[in-house]
């Protein structure tokens, strides 16, 4: 059976195994991750009124 290895683009330029990233690329992505996961979710609404943009 063989073992996928993530790939990862540090750059939209660039391609590579995880295997092949810097411990500074990794942290990097790693951090990226984090905030992403604390970005809201849900469909956004724009509405009528500036008031009403939200995300639901």
């Amino acid at each position: 059976e063989r073992v996928q290895v993530p790939v990862y683009h540090p750059t939209p330029s660039q391609t590579r195994l995880a295997t092949q990233l810097t411990e500074e690329e990794q942290v990097r992505i790693a951090q990226r991750i984090g905030l992403i996961q604390h970005l809201p979710r849900g469909i956004f609404n724009p509405g009528s009124e500036p008031s009403d943009k939200k995300i639901k």
